[in-house]
């Protein structure tokens, strides 16, 4: 393998960022070049650490021993490595890696590696980072991430932003503490002062709540970066919860911004940029490095996408030359379900009452999501409110008529008037209400969204979004109720409009379940469109391998 490859790989790795041409040359020198067969095991779990791996070319494999089973957990293409782990900390293999196809890997045996993280302390500092978001990874569960997403990295603000943020606190709690002195020093009567070291007191006892609130709301926020997109996490114990995130094939760049105390103390913000949208990562620590790291991890996504479209034209090309089998066509989908003989339309019962409370349908591919029963009784206070005075009042007029012996009207002609009223009037508007709650719906499909509104006896209102122009999603969960019950809103963003999915319930698992439509289709449409590419190009080989065998033909004939 040529020297200028090493290089050319080690140059796109976020580690090797900061490196300039010469150092890259001193980091190669202490790699050796190391092939393996399909098949070969590396190292294994519980083995010595005998070196740092780089993967050059081909797939590497790591299985984790999870309830007396191997269970893959990993799989490593170029640009990945693998043994820092048990290097860094003096410890045996976690994992046992194996070659999936012929792989050719740099290693860096233990000496080498203590040179190079000695030599370029940076590499060692993004090293340790990574070392302790795979070991947050395995204590936090994220139940929005796919089957086949890898988390590569997990951040928090800078903890000089947790300082700054404790500044206040600690000012209203030296304050009190002040006060306190004047109070117990030079104010003599009792009870004022008895006053005065309670307020101050309920000061002290309030800046240490703020600080310990400021504390927790920075250790709950993350800046994540997956194979898959890059994700801001925030959350406020009790009152908020969302999510922004971006998908790497709709990045279109991504910058940093630091200021001078910034620079001082090594944080900034890092801004990742789609197509008309922005996700800011605020106070984030090496700001240099997370640019790097998400360059890398985006470029490859892009790659992805390059290599296996070149890979299908490389067996299609095959094809015509007649150097390989055509591919199977994959089998028919089978037609559309008819509805059964018999089949009768459901009745108003069964539309209108059955599951209450439950928010989500699934149908074939289509997802119903209904808005959350606290949206029910927020929209029929009211009448409920209503009907509960009434029903208050009758109780009320009873027990006077009966016990005291207050004659007014007969309790008979009273309470009739009472339950008229509720059947005539408070119950249809409770029943208004509870249609009108009913009828609001948002469905996901294989390629769309829909919003859909119907007024009972009224209009319905329908929108429509296409999933190929989403350009961002966020949710959020606002105040308590909505951290206690699991209710938010989730915001689709189309750049020329915006959808709006209120008052759902589990508004991150839908966010999720969006994203995953979103990316199915993309993917899709990708490759369609690489197809069309493919056949265009192919065609015209194609004519072009027929005009060279008809012109060798013809001088054989001649």
């Amino acid at each position: 393998m040529e020297h200028a490859q090493v290089i050319s790989v080690l140059r796109e790795m976020h580690l090797f960022k900061e490196l300039d041409d010469a150092q890259l040359n001193r980091a190669s020198r202490l790699f050796d070049v190391v092939r393996c067969e399909a098949g070969q095991t590396i190292f294994t779990a519980g083995g010595k650490a005998d070196g740092f791996y780089i993967v050059l070319e081909g797939e590497v494999s790591l299985t984790h021993r999870i309830n007396e089973q191997d269970t893959q957990v990993d799989v490593l293409v170029s640009g990945d490595f693998l043994g820092e782990e048990a290097l860094m900390l003096n410890k045996p293999h976690s994992a046992t890696a194996k070659a999936i196809s012929p792989a050719t890997l740099l290693k860096a045996d233990p000496r080498k590696f203590h040179e190079l993280i000695v030599a370029f302390p940076q590499i060692q500092d993004d090293l340790y980072r990574i070392i302790q978001s795979r070991h947050f990874i395995r204590t936090h569960r994220f139940d929005w991430l796919n089957e086949d997403e890898v988390v590569y990295q997990v951040r928090r603000k800078h903890i000089a932003y947790l300082l700054v943020s404790l500044l206040a606190p600690a000012f209203v709690c030296l304050i009190s503490l002040m006060v306190a002195l004047v109070g117990v020093v030079v104010i003599p009567p009792m009870l004022a002062q008895t006053a005065l070291l309670v307020l101050a007191g309920a000061f002290f006892l309030a800046g240490v709540l703020w600080g310990v609130w400021n504390g927790f709301d920075w250790s709950n926020d993350y800046y994540i970066v997956t194979n898959q997109r890059v994700v801001w996490s925030e959350q406020i114990i009790g009152l908020y919860e969302s999510r922004s995130e971006a998908p790497l094939n709709m990045i279109q760049a991504v910058n940093q911004n630091t200021t001078l105390l910034g620079r001082l103390l090594g944080y900034g913000d890092v801004i990742v940029t789609t197509y008309t949208s922005k996700l800011p990562l605020r106070h984030v620590g090496e700001p240099y490095q997370m640019v790097a790291l998400i360059e890398e991890y985006w470029h490859r996504a892009v790659q992805s996408y390059q290599r296996a479209d070149q890979e299908e034209l490389v067996r299609s090309v095959k094809r015509i030359l007649g150097q390989e089998e055509p591919a199977p066509s994959p089998p028919p989908k089978p037609a559309p379900r008819e509805k059964a003989e018999g089949y009768r339309e459901p009745s108003f019962w069964t539309t209108y009452f059955s599951n209450i409370f439950q928010m989500r349908f699934e149908e074939g591919s289509t997802i119903t999501y209904r808005k959350h029963w606290l949206i029910l009784i927020r929209k029929s206070w009211k009448p409920l409110s209503t009907m509960a005075l009434i029903v208050i009042a009758l109780v009320i007029y009873s027990a006077l008529y009966y016990v005291k012996g207050l004659k007014l009207l007969p309790p008979t002609l009273f309470i009739g008037g009472g339950i008229l009223l509720i059947l005539v009037v408070i119950f249809p508007w409770w029943l208004y209400n509870y249609a009108d709650w009913r009828n609001d719906i948002y469905q996901l499909t294989e390629k769309n969204i829909f919003d859909i509104e119907r007024k009972p006896f009224g209009t319905e209102i329908r929108k429509s979004g296409s999933l190929d122009r989403i350009l961002s999603l966020e949710h959020k969960r606002p105040g308590f109720l909505g951290y206690l019950f699991n209710v938010g809103n989730v915001e689709i963003n189309f750049g020329d409009a915006k959808f709006v999915f209120q008052g759902v319930y589990e508004p991150a698992r839908i966010q999720q379940e969006i994203f995953s439509r979103v990316q199915q289709l993309r993917i899709q449409q990708q490759k369609m469109e690489s197809a069309r590419e493919r056949q265009q190009t192919l065609r015209l080989l194609e004519i072009y391998h027929q005009n060279v065998n008809s012109a060798s033909n013809e001088k054989r004939s001649g």
